[in-house]
Formats: structure tokens, sequence, C-alpha cells
């Protein structure tokens, strides 16, 4: 008998204890949101009073796509101990439809009951038209019909099967406008619906708490499709000698929870007139070897796709290691202004494979593959007409702790690793609240307006593209953490375009271009008279000479850098030598001639570049 009471004792004080647990669900709002290049830090906080004793508690309506590894769960102000943790799909059967799908169910059953009134209406004339037609032998079997009464009869039997015929066309006419209403509102439905069905999820959390008290829970993690990219305004007044840069960040999320009233910080931790002025290419002069081609690419547009090719909206483009990004429009078209040395562009959204697409032409269209494992990460379940999986008992579900979850019971940063090729990262954080729809449109956000004192110049390579640059350059620009990215020109209060800023490229003075000014005319011609070819012995010698013309048409002097070269020798057989600069200043590495002008309101200036080539008359060089 002793041997059966020790385990019923053990059975029973399991049972009490388990009896013992209580479970309560935790509404929490998004807080503060970190929004890196791909993804964001998400912070939510509640504070709950707690009786002593175990918990169960379940934090829910939480964005199904929260990456598992990266949950943080702190408690301040209480004595407790987490027992478990564990991250779940939350299978809601009385899941609430969206109200704006609400508003378009309500409509079509509006439809559908006028459309049964009409189909009502047209029954009824149906029911006319077959009783006048049973009874337009109106004469009886020994009554002779006279013409008066005849007449009579097939005036009323016309007119009135008339009335009722095109009462019938009416009829059918609405009901055919209502069935186009109803189709054109289902297909709305389902799109709406195919976007909208979806699982939120839940962290289940089992903690022993030793005192009864009010407790700050905190609960961090970093959720997938949400993103930014910088972009600026370059504003510059030919009265000023600064330029006001207006940095703004473009950010969208679509985890399926919208962020209301939320703290933004924005971390760099990861067009269509283009200003952007060409450069050069080293002029290497050799046998069989043809001068450089220019054929960059300043920017590329086109359009994103699905496999069925229809538009993808919200697709995030960015050129790969670094901030320059856009995101595809309604109709999936998207125009990128593309900085010197890229190689690809990637193209990344929820649902599908990230494409990465070589910069080699001016259109890129880009087709994306479904990703079938990232959407089995997310169960759809209708609005919870249909029971897709049964929960597991609760003890069950906190029988482990999900690998990677971080669990403390203080409040703790969670500092991601991200990769970036900058030295630095940087992060802006907004001092007004922001609320974000969970919609996937851009919103744009003024992160800081600064004035920047700087020196303005102007700049052209007229050997690429006869046209002259403004270009204003700033000193110690980093102390005003800018980054990567597209940037609208202003000049005088009007837009004359897009530059891109390179900052990684840029040593401690940053050029910032502001597009070409129309008002300074720059040509480069042949000089005809210099183009000659001599023979001396087994050598031959030939002549090339251009002669730059520059006209000031504005009524103020301008200072004008022009950038022009000289091939440059790769073999000693072959000799170049420099006949004329016009005070052109050369580096011997590149060939790169560089001329500082000053030039007078409505005045013309030239500069001559003259060169001779002295290479063996038997071999064949491409010169310009």
């Amino acid at each position: 008998m002793y041997k059966l009471i020790l385990p019923l004792f053990f059975l029973l004080s399991n049972y009490s204890e388990a009896q013992n647990i209580v479970e309560k669900e935790i509404k929490t709002d998004v807080s503060a949101a970190t929004v890196f290049l791909d993804g964001a830090q998400i912070k939510r906080q509640k504070t709950i009073y707690l009786e002593k004793g175990v918990y169960i508690l379940k934090f829910v309506n939480l964005s199904p796509y929260i990456q598992e590894k990266t949950i943080n769960l702190g408690a301040e102000n209480g004595n407790l101990t987490i027992l478990s943790l564990n991250f779940q799909t939350s299978f809601q059967d009385n899941q609430e439809k969206p109200s704006d799908l609400q508003k378009f169910e309500s409509v079509l059953k509006q439809l559908e009951e006028q459309k049964i009134l009409e189909q009502t209406y047209l029954d009824v004339i149906h029911e006319d038209i077959a009783f006048l037609k049973e009874n337009r032998n109106l004469n009886g079997k020994n009554e002779a019909l006279s013409v008066s009464n005849l007449k009579d009869a097939s005036n009323f039997y016309s007119n009135k099967l008339t009335s009722l015929k095109l009462k019938e066309i009416d009829r059918y006419k609405v009901i055919a406008k209502l069935n186009e209403e109803i189709s054109t509102l289902q297909s709305r439905i389902n799109e709406f619906s195919k976007e909208h069905e979806y699982n939120l999820s839940e962290i289940v959390v089992k903690i022993d708490n030793k005192t009864a008290s009010q407790i700050d829970f905190s609960l961090g993690y970093i959720v997938k499709n949400a993103s930014w990219y910088p972009t600026y305004d370059l504003k510059a007044s030919s009265s000023t000698n600064y330029i006001n840069i207006v940095h703004k960040a473009n950010v969208r999320q679509d985890t399926k929870v919208d962020w209301e009233n939320v703290t933004l910080t924005f971390s760099s931790s990861n067009p269509n007139i283009s200003g952007t002025p060409p450069s050069l290419k080293t002029y290497y002069l050799d046998y069989n070897l043809p001068p450089p081609s220019y054929n960059e690419i300043n920017e590329v547009s086109g359009v994103v796709s699905d496999e069925m090719g229809d538009p993808i909206p919200g697709v995030n483009v960015i050129i790969e290691n670094t901030t320059i990004g856009t995101t595809t429009n309604f109709d999936g078209k998207y125009t990128l202004s593309i900085p010197k040395n890229s190689e690809r562009i990637i193209f990344s959204y929820i649902g599908y494979k990230t494409a990465f697409k070589p910069i080699n032409n001016s259109f890129i269209n880009v087709r994306m593959e479904t990703n079938n494992e990232a959407l089995e990460e997310v169960v759809v379940s209708g609005y919870g007409k249909e029971e897709l999986k049964k929960a597991a008992p609760i003890e069950d579900q906190l029988a482990g702790r999900v690998n990677g979850l971080q669990i403390s019971n203080q409040r703790q940063k969670t500092n991601p690793e991200i990769s970036s090729k900058r030295n630095t990262s940087l992060s802006f954080k907004i001092d007004v609240p922001y609320s974000i729809s969970s919609n996937n449109k851009n919103n744009t956000i003024e992160m800081t307006n600064n004035q920047i004192t700087s020196d303005f110049h102007y700049f052209s390579i007229p050997k690429l593209q006869e046209d002259v640059f403004l270009i204003a350059k700033v000193i110690d620009w980093k102390k005003y953490d800018l980054l990567d990215g597209e940037a609208n020109i202003f000049y005088e209060n009007t837009f004359v375009g897009k530059t891109v800023l390179e900052l990684n490229s840029q040593n401690d003075t940053l050029n910032i271009s502001f597009g070409k000014d129309q008002n300074i005319t720059i040509k480069r011609e042949r000089n005809k008279d210099l183009k000659s070819k001599k023979f001396l012995g087994s050598n031959k010698e030939q002549l090339v000479g251009w002669t730059i013309t520059i006209k000031n048409n504005k009524s103020v002097p301008i200072n004008l850098t022009i950038i022009d070269q000289v091939p440059v020798s790769n073999r000693k057989e072959i000799e170049v030598k420099v006949e004329k600069l016009s005070n052109g200043k050369i580096n011997p590495q590149t060939g790169e001639v560089e001329w500082e002008l000053f030039v007078k309101p409505t005045k013309t200036e030239k500069i001559d570049l003259n060169y001779s080539v002295t290479s063996p008359k038997n071999n064949s060089l491409y010169i310009e």
C-alpha cells in the first residue's frame, strides 16, 4: 500500500502545480524602430502587474517576419526567472478581417442584392411577355372578329410587347453593368485577401515570479520586409557662398503590423536628368590598340515583374555595396542614377528570390522568381474560416527554448552585426514620432538640414561631353554624417536635374555637381592644319592638334577647370611629345591635362593641345 501512495502523491503534487500556472495574453505596441538598409530592429514595451506564481505569458499580434535568433526579452522592477521561451505562429480562428476588406465585401453584398432585384424584375417582364403571347388570339370560337376589333387588338399587342421588350433591354443593361462591377470588385477582394491572408506570430514565455510587483517588460527583435535608403535635396544660389543639404530617409515597411507614433532611427550598418560629370580613362598607346571607348552608364531604368509578367510595386532596388537605391512604383518601374565603378544592382522583395543584375545596359528589366522557401515561413489562414493546425498543449509548446533566443532580466539593446564597406556606420534618430503603415509605400522623412559653406567653380571634359558643370567644393564634409545617395539639384529655386553623392571616393574635399550650365558653351575641334604625317627613316611622325573654345555668356566671371589628355606610350619605340599645352598642367603617368581658367563675362577663351607621335612606320597605331 505504501508503494502506491508515494507515486500518487507526486502525481497530485504535479497536477496541483499545473493548476496554479496562469496563462496571460499580452498585447503590446511598437514603441521604437531602428530601420536598416534591409530589415528593422523593433522594440515593444508593456508594464503589467503580476502576483507571485508561475505564469505563461503570450506576447501576441507580432509580425510573421521576425528573425527568431534576434529575439530579446527583458524585465525590470521584478524578481522573476524566465523558465522558457518559444516563438510560434498564431493560428487564430477568429482572426478579424481588415476594415477595407469588410467595406469591399459590404459593397459586394449590396451589388449582389441589387442584381437579384433586377433579375426579379426581368422575370416578371418575361412572364408578362409569355402571357401576352399566349392570349393574343382574342376572338371566341363562335365569334367573328371585326376589322376594327382586329386593328385595336393588333395595336394593343404591338404597343404592349414593344414596351415590355424595351424594359427587358433596360434590365439586361443594368444586370450587365452590375456583373461588371461585381467582377471588378471581386477581383479587388481577391487581390486584397491574397495580400492580407497571413497569420501573425506570438512569443510564449514561461516565468516564475517570486514576488507580486509591477514588471516592465521590454521585447526586441529584428524583422524582415522593412528598409530605407537616403536621398538629398541640394539647393544653391549665385547670391550665396553656401549650399543647403537636406538629408532625407525614404522608408517603407510591410511587416503586417502598423507602426503608430514610433520613435524612428535610421542606420547605415548595412533621375531624370543626369547631372553627373564624366571621367577620363588613361589613353594607352600601343600597336593595334584602339583609343579608350566611353560608354559609361550614368542611369539605369526598367521594369520589375513576377513570373507571370505582372509588375511588382515596392521592390527594393539598390546598388551593391552602397546606400544608393530606390523602389519600384505602382507599375513596377524604377530609375536609378549609377555612380562610377558600380558593378551590380540588387533587387529584393519579400516572397521572391533576390536578383543580382550586372550594370551593362541603360535598360535592365527584371523578372523575379518566387521564393517558395521564404513563403513557407508564413502560413496562410484565410481569416480563421478553416483550422489549419491544431495547437499543441501549452506545456508542450514550452518544453524547450528556440535556439538562438536571447533572454535577460534587464533591458538590453540588440546590436546586430551589419556588414559595410565603410569604416563606420551612421545612425540618425528622429526626434518627432512618426507613423508608418504596413503597406509597402514609400515615406520620406527629413533627417538633417545643413547650410554648408562651399566654393563654386565650373568643370568640363569636352572630349567626352561638350557641357560645363557647376561644381561645389565642400571642405570638412565628413562631420555632417552624409551617405552615398541620389540627390535632387535645385539652383536658383529651380530643379535642374539629379546627381549622385559618391562619398567613398571623396577625400577631404567633397565635389558636388549642380548639373549643366547652359549659359557657358564649350567646343572641342580638330585642328586640321596640324594633321600631318612625316616619314623619318624607319619611323613615322604624326602630328595631332585640338582647339577648345569657351564662351562665357553669363554676366559674372567664372573659374573653369578643363580636363583633356594626350596618349601614354607603353613601348620605348613609341614616343609621344607634347608640342603645345596653352599653360595646361600634364600628369606624365596618365597623360591627363588640366587647365584652370578665369573667363570674364561675355568673353571667349581658346586653348590648344598639340602633340606628336613617333613610331615604326610598318606598325599601325590608332591615334585619335
